[in-house]
């Protein structure tokens, strides 16, 4: 394992399949020590231990590194929140991943939006979307697209909706495109 601290460079984040060799090899202070330096180390260390069923480990380990990090950086390790706040509602502590949400403004509509779309929710994507939660637009439209359901992603565009309007861009459409952006500019909805 001297190879492992070799490769050990500052601002270089280790590979997720690194992170899970050394699990394997039983290197697991190795693999900590690695992931430790960057929210990113610790996410991918938290993803190869759910991928060696390990849930409980990663749950504790996200725990550990964002309370270490105070309410302050929530902005910067939003990702890290979203991955633990996933794998707790999956491992069927949803009273927790609820409070997790409720003690921060910056990432939980687009965790909730996130969670609809993988859900297929349509209803509660679209009233997200309604109000004005971009989060829940920008996921509405890629569901949309991704079902075919091209009139409302029109509908939605003439409205206003420029994350529908960037999906029929995709699609070939930038008729739509344009009144969307003009709305846009314009403030109208």
């Amino acid at each position: 394992m001297a190879e492992v601290d070799k490769l050990r460079v500052p601002d270089v984040v280790p590979s997720r399949r690194l992170l899970a060799l050394l699990l394997a090899a039983g290197q697991e202070d190795r693999a900590r020590t690695l992931a430790s330096q960057s929210g990113a180390g610790v996410e991918r260390l938290a993803t190869a231990l759910v991928d060696v069923d390990r849930r409980a480990e990663a749950i504790d380990l996200l725990r550990h590194h964002l309370d270490g990090l105070g309410r302050e950086a929530a902005w910067e390790e939003f990702n890290l929140y979203m991955l633990l706040a996933d794998l707790l509602v999956d491992a069927g502590r949803g009273a927790e991943a609820l409070a997790l949400c409720r003690s921060s403004e910056y990432w939980p509509e687009r965790w909730v939006a996130t969670r609809l779309a993988r859900a297929g929710n349509l209803a509660r994507l679209r009233a997200m979307a309604d109000v004005g939660l971009i989060p829940a637009q920008r996921e509405l439209a890629a569901l949309l697209a991704e079902r075919g359901q091209f009139a409302e992603l029109e509908d939605r565009t003439r409205r206003g909706d420029e994350y529908a309007a960037k999906q029929l861009v995709v699609l070939g459409r930038t008729d739509l495109y344009e009144v969307a952006s003009d709305r846009s500019r314009s403030g109208s909805k």
